[in-house]
């Protein structure tokens, strides 16, 4: 169970707490995501998924791939090589923060997190070539690059199980975000049809060299603009049996 929405990205580190906190309220939120936002904007994945098998340290570190359309997916000048951003709930508040996401706690979980100031080993490869055309995010979490991993009582298990769905205690909610996206115009939309802008996310968790789960979300795009009026209909069909049916 995944959903993608847009939220305006209001450049701080913080931009993706304040956008949760936002949206959850019904502040500018929308259901898809918008071209014609008008603002600077990042991407929010919301998820559900198996995101862990078990086990702690390096040799059970925990990685995920996120493919995506690099045709149609672009980013800001200098947010080309940002990693992905990500926020947890805070229970005492009542909020999402930075601060509740393991890749955020000083000495407890070591993985790569988006930097407002200076690119992170949290690396994308952007193939654009006609052989690979998508787009990849690499992130691993209890591995680090510089530094040995250090999990909260060596749990990395608890520690990186970041996409549970949505849950009211300290830590659960994880949500992460692609930020300062673009798109190759205000009026781009993703057809219904297979081609090749379609707007398909492939999440894949990993431990170790094992595969645990694979996600793929199907987004769709909307228009900035407010609908005035909405126009619905419905059918009623059955047919029970000979004398107990209704066929509209």
């Amino acid at each position: 169970m995944a959903k993608i929405v847009s939220y305006p990205d209001d450049g701080t580190l913080s931009s993706t707490a304040n956008a949760m906190n936002n949206f959850l309220r019904g502040t500018n939120s929308t259901v898809g995501i918008v071209p014609d936002l008008g603002v600077s904007q990042q991407l929010l994945l919301l998820m559900k998924v198996n995101t862990v098998a078990g086990g702690s340290g390096s040799g059970n570190a925990f990685k995920m791939r996120l493919l995506y359309n690099n045709q149609v997916i672009g980013f800001e000048t200098g947010a080309e090589t940002r990693g992905l951003d990500f926020v947890g709930y805070d229970s005492t508040n009542s909020v999402w923060s930075i601060s509740f996401s393991p890749c955020y706690i000083t000495n407890n979980v070591v993985c790569e997190k988006y930097n407002n100031d200076t690119p992170t080993a949290n690396t994308q490869i952007r193939t654009t070539t006609t052989l690979n055309p998508y787009g990849l995010y690499k992130f691993n979490c209890a591995l680090a690059y510089s530094a040995s991993a250090s999990c909260f009582n060596g749990d990395c298990a608890t520690a990186c199980n970041l996409f549970t769905g949505y849950g009211t205690n300290n830590y659960q909610a994880g949500v992460m975000a692609m930020r300062k996206v673009t798109f190759p115009s205000t009026q781009f939309h993703s057809s219904m049809y297979a081609d090749s802008n379609l707007l398909d996310f492939l999440v894949v968790f990993l431990q170790g060299t094992g595969f645990v789960s694979a996600s793929l979300i199907n987004a769709y795009t909307m228009v900035g603009t407010t609908m005035q009026n909405i126009k619905a209909s419905y059918v009623n069909y059955f047919d029970y049996n000979a004398a107990n049916y209704n066929k509209g």
